[in-house]
């Protein structure tokens, strides 16, 4: 049942109603009559009715508003209205992709699920762009530009400009590391695909950890105090036993120790830089990207070492021997 209502002025006034339906049937507010009219039906309001009340199989009920019935200033008003709710659009053939999602009965292949995703609206289609300037990285090189008065005799050479590249630098946080997508970023750096690496320390630390030890999956909801009672260390919903960052610590002290006679017998001057491309080579395991990125030459940039397990590492470090000095101003 719809029940149309309005203010009291419509009340008063006797509001026009356009009422689109199948049947109906109308009431003052009474009993409802027996009378069933024609598919569209004009209604009345006059003062003494409280509702009407419309029993429909659909659709649809709005006031009629009759522009005869007002001056000259409301229905140029009315006509404004109207010019804007009607007006014509403009066509979108041609010029926007269509809302259209993946047809799984086609198969399945990473093309036919990911190429529709551009189409799909809404955050789908940032991940199509997100793919697409990927692409374009990958597929650009220095021969795709014009030469140019500046350009000296080497860039000026076609074989040369095939072979400059875009240089792709790729920043993650460390929870991308904590999670599985230290596989991708495992699988970007031992293909080469990117030629400079910026992290956080856990960025550092947690790929090193995880080549000696598990992570396990929890719950957001854990509560952290309950966690640490049992030695345990929460990451969001993954969890991480105490005894990682022991094995962790086990396995980086006797390489600062290295490193620490190093810097006291050769003069070796330490930065992040160095001292992570130095773990890469160190770990030595296939699932690490810091080794990938330390076997391609990929330098990896954390200008900020010391926050995290890794600064606790360094600070431990220091007691017997005086200390590792690590330069963050040199080679970054």
């Amino acid at each position: 049942m719809i029940v149309l209502g309005g203010d009291a002025d419509m009340m008063c006034n006797g509001a026009d109603y356009e009422v689109f339906i199948n049947t109906f049937e109308e009431s003052d507010g009474s009993d409802f009559g027996d009378r069933l009219d024609e598919d569209v039906s004009w209604g009345k309001m006059d003062a003494s009715a409280k509702s009407i009340k419309v029993h429909c199989d659909a659709t649809i009920a709005f006031p009629l508003l009759l522009v005869e019935t007002f001056g000259a200033k409301e229905a140029k008003v009315i006509e404004s209205l109207k010019s804007t709710v009607f007006k014509d659009s403009k066509s979108l053939e041609g010029t926007c992709a269509k809302i259209q999602g993946n047809d799984s009965n086609q198969g399945l292949n990473y093309s036919q699920i990911l190429n529709p995703l551009g189409s799909s609206g809404s955050q789908a289609s940032n991940l199509t762009n997100a793919i697409e300037i990927v692409n374009q990285m990958l597929e650009w090189r220095l021969s795709h530009e014009e030469v140019t008065e500046d350009c000296s005799e080497e860039e000026r050479n076609p074989t040369y400009r095939e072979s400059v590249r875009c240089k792709i630098f790729l920043g993650f946080t460390s929870n991308l590391i904590s999670s599985g997508v230290r596989d991708i970023i495992r699988y970007l750096a031992q293909h080469r695909m990117v030629d400079v690496i910026v992290t956080t320390t856990g960025g550092i630390e947690e790929d090193i950890i995880k080549c000696l030890a598990d992570t396990y999956r929890g719950d957001f909801s854990l509560p952290g105090a309950a966690l640490r009672s049992k030695g345990l260390n929460r990451i969001g919903n993954l969890l991480v036993p105490n005894d990682n960052y022991c094995k962790f610590q086990d396995w980086i002290i006797p390489i600062f120790d290295q490193m620490f006679e190093e810097q006291k017998t050769e003069h070796a001057l330490w930065t992040p830089s160095r001292v992570i491309a130095r773990l890469g080579k160190e770990i030595n395991n296939e699932s690490s990207y810091l080794n990938w990125a330390y076997k391609n030459d990929i330098p990896v940039f954390c200008p900020a070492l010391t926050d995290g397990s890794l600064g606790d590492m360094l600070y431990f470090h220091s007691f017997p021997n005086g200390g590792l000095f690590i330069d963050i101003t040199q080679g970054e």
